[in-house]
């Protein structure tokens, strides 16, 4: 796009100035120093830099993008989006040419108290007094991003029993893994006793009215810090963590008693579950993959089934030989 020239449009009868100083989005001028020439009341109410208005600031200064104590290197150099907006806006003076939309987040003082914010930027070179600007456009994307959040919550969810997906608890466990400094947690499988049979001889229905109970239980018993997610069918999983065995195994037990006593009038049969538990500490010098600790957390679920069902399987994982 062509650098576009601007009329004069300061005073105080003109059509155009108007429209500027009204627009529903945010709009500011910069010179070719990236000093705010103007903007218009939209800019103004959202960033709230100076009693007098930014008119004058440096373009970074006045959407908050310089450290508190004065210093004139943005935050967190080569990591600040507002930083790569800047970069943006040069090199589109430099070229002549049109803006690539640019997404920042900021936080913005709003009424003595702190509001996040989230913009979606355009802008376009234009001349202006004889001399190479730019315009920039600010338009408030807060509730999109919000909702956008809220959507990814959501997808994370297994929505009959309210728990987290076998995606997300992977993703979690990945993670823990890759990224945490301490990892020590223990990893439980539990899979439902004679689920089959209760399904056929009392519906489907109160299959997932079990499951869904399961669920309630289930939060009520581990802490905020851990997991626990839907694997599939009538499989779930829980991480624990920072926990060892005994008391991984202690929150597992107290599950099985509550779910049991839960349906002792509703259900001929026991409403059981089979558990196996793995307890992972780090080991600097080995790597392990999220796939390993579930097969060998499954291995031990099994073992459970073996032994009668309803029955709890512990291990302490081998990091050296990668096995429990």
């Amino acid at each position: 796009m062509k650098m576009t020239l601007v009329p004069e449009f300061h005073g105080a009868d003109s059509l155009l100035y108007n429209m500027y100083r009204n627009l529903p989005i945010g709009a500011v001028m910069l010179d070719s120093g990236l000093m705010i020439v103007s903007s218009n009341r939209k800019f103004r109410e959202y960033f709230a830099c100076s009693p007098h208005g930014p008119n004058g600031l440096p373009f970074c200064k006045a959407i908050g993008c310089l450290e508190d104590t004065g210093n004139s290197k943005p935050e967190r150099q080569g990591k600040c989006h507002k930083c790569d907006l800047l970069k943006n806006v040069t090199c589109m003076m430099q070229n002549n040419r049109q803006m690539q939309t640019v997404e920042i987040k900021s936080t913005l003082l709003c009424q003595c108290r702190k509001e996040i914010k989230w913009f979606k930027i355009d802008g376009f070179p234009v001349r202006y007094a004889g001399q190479k600007c730019a315009v920039l456009f600010f338009n408030d994307i807060a509730d999109h991003v919000q909702k956008e959040k809220q959507l990814k919550e959501k997808l994370k969810i297994d929505m009959p029993t309210q728990v987290f997906n076998k995606y997300s608890v992977i993703q979690d466990l990945d993670a823990i893994l890759k990224t945490e400094k301490q990892k020590s947690f223990s990893l439980c499988m539990i899979d439902f006793d004679n689920f089959k049979k209760i399904n056929d001889t009392y519906g489907h229905l109160m299959g997932d009215k079990i499951l869904c109970r399961f669920s309630e239980i289930a939060r009520r018993n581990i802490r905020m810090d851990d997991i626990v997610g839907r694997f599939g069918g009538e499989e779930f999983i829980f991480i624990f963590r920072h926990t060892g065995l005994a008391q991984a195994s202690g929150a597992i037990s107290r599950i099985q008693c509550e779910l049991a006593k839960s349906f002792c009038d509703e259900v001929l049969y026991p409403v059981t579950f089979s558990a196996g538990i793995i307890y992972y500490e780090e080991n600097a010098n080995v790597k392990t993959k999220w796939k390993s600790l579930l097969e060998a957390a499954d291995r031990l679920l099994y073992q459970a089934k073996a032994q009668g069902k309803n029955q709890i399987v512990t291990s302490v994982w081998d990091c050296k030989n990668k096995k429990c």
